[in-house]
């Protein structure tokens, strides 16, 4: 594809309230070594942003409230080149806000109040409806209300538009939502999460890339047309009727995991979106994660496309660990 893709993100944007501390205190316990910072996040905004960086015209659908949050949020989003102008100003609920305790190794405990982000509805979908019909490509998650996705996922299908679904954080409550995609990305636990939903038990394998395999398969005999399982600094896992990929990942230094998976998604409809086969845009996403980890942040650490190319020049993707001698 010659031409800047267009993807329609439809999803959350939260305030990230960070507290950086020796270690996370127990109950009762009281820190004054804190370090304290604040970040846009939300797994809709920061898909948003990932793919602008990486050269897509992105607009981004959803509710944020009338409130100072809500102000940076929106700001943040134009600064990065989406377009809001599908976003609706929730004058009855504050934005979402997540809050952040992360440890010295790195590690977090998190409270989420997703605030207005649970009051986008169908009818905020249809009003932009036109131009969820002019992309290329829609970007799913499941930080909002089902309905609000169902909505999404049918105006698309009716236009011919492949979908990707990444359900996370709150997994749907049935299965219907990702039978209509063309490719859902959960990562190991929320495949095994998605596979409780069809009554089935869960698998005998140890080896996460087995597991994956497994897990995947059992999604695929539900009715799911397509899966990428991420396994984090291991791999991933491509599953589709008659196919099963594995992939490893870039050498890199590891900084902060924190918005991988969703650099990971965001290149995976990149690529999609630009004409790609799915195992190349597999690889221009574990890429673009790899840069990601090695740095500080969330949207901080996503690269432009220049950088991911750059970085696809100079390295190889390695095997999966199960092919390692």
């Amino acid at each position: 594809m010659d031409k800047q893709p267009k993807v329609v993100v439809i999803g959350s944007a939260n305030m990230d309230l960070i507290m950086r501390t020796a270690r996370i205190p127990r109950s009762g316990e009281i820190f004054t070594d804190g370090k304290f910072t604040t970040a846009s996040g939300g797994k809709g905004a920061n898909h948003a942003v990932a793919l602008a960086r990486l050269g897509a015209k992105v607009e981004f659908i959803g509710r944020i409230g009338q409130d100072p949050f809500g102000e940076i949020l929106l700001e943040n989003l134009r600064n990065e080149g989406v377009s809001i102008s599908n976003t609706v100003r929730d004058a009855a609920y504050h934005t979402g806000t997540v809050s952040i305790l992360v440890n010295a190794q790195g590690d977090t405990a998190m409270v989420a109040d997703y605030g207005s982000n649970l009051r986008l509805c169908p009818s905020d979908i249809e009003k932009a409806s036109d131009s969820i019909r002019k992309a290329d490509l829609m970007l799913l998650q499941c930080e909002v209300p089902e309905a609000a996705n169902l909505c999404a996922l049918a105006i698309a299908k009716d236009a011919g538009i492949p979908v990707i679904i990444n359900p996370a954080s709150i997994l749907p409550s049935s299965l219907d939502l990702l039978q209509g995609a063309y490719l859902i990305t959960p990562n190991l636990g929320e495949a095994e999460g998605l596979v409780g939903l069809t009554g089935k038990r869960l698998y005998s394998a140890t080896n996460p890339f087995r597991k994956a395999e497994e897990v995947a398969q059992s999604l695929i005999d539900a009715g799911i047309e397509r899966i990428i399982v991420t396994l984090g600094s291991k791999g991933s896992v491509y599953v589709a009727p008659g196919i099963k990929k594995d992939f490893g990942t870039f050498p890199t230094t590891q900084v902060d995991v924190t918005g991988a998976g969703d650099a990971f998604t965001a290149a995976i409809a990149y690529g999609i979106a630009t004409g790609q086969s799915i195992e190349d845009a597999i690889i221009l996403a574990s890429a673009t994660a790899a840069i990601s980890v090695s740095r500080l942040g969330a949207q901080p650490s996503f690269p432009p496309l220049k950088e991911v190319q750059a970085f696809l020049d100079s390295q190889t993707l390695g095997p999966p660990p199960t092919l390692q001698k």
